[in-house]
């Protein structure tokens, strides 16, 4: 199965009205700099802020969620490109487990059973944060972009 926590937040934000943008960077292992998150966020500014002024005079469109792919290097962005979300789903297929032995997800919570935790704390407000996964020294933090993108709005 393939699932983006970015587009998870969205659409549930999505779900309780609330308008949605998911930003994503393609990371690379060995490839992505640190210096790359922060050209993402600058090359995402400019949408951001026009999404936000559509918000404040009513015109962002009601149902609407906003997905920013932002590539490897993003630096080397030369403009933005419009298209329409892909409908692509791959075929699903089923499984037999043994009883004996765990299976993926549980295998997976079991490991990150903070993560669950911190999950559940978030509750619905937060499922409006846009979030990066910005990867240190092979370990994965999270990072709301939310508060950094208000405080940007801010000091203007």
């Amino acid at each position: 199965m393939f699932h983006s926590s970015a587009i998870a937040a969205a659409r549930e934000a999505l779900v309780y009205g609330v308008p949605s943008i998911a930003i994503s960077l393609n990371w690379k292992k060995d490839e992505t700099k640190d210096s790359d998150f922060k050209d993402a966020a600058q090359a995402c500014l400019p949408l951001i802020n026009a999404a936000l002024d559509d918000i404040e005079k009513g015109t962002f469109l009601r149902g609407c969620l906003l997905n920013i792919g932002v590539p490897s290097a993003p630096s080397a962005i030369k403009g933005f490109k419009l298209t329409k979300q892909s409908g692509y789903s791959p075929a699903q297929s089923w499984q037999a487990v043994s009883a004996s032995r765990p299976s993926s997800a549980t295998h997976f919570m079991g490991m990150h059973q903070s993560l669950g935790i911190q999950l559940a704390q978030l509750g619905k407000d937060a499922s409006a944060a846009l979030h990066v996964e910005l990867v240190v020294n092979e370990r994965r933090s999270r990072l709301s972009l939310l508060q950094l993108l208000v405080n940007k709005r801010l000091e203007k």
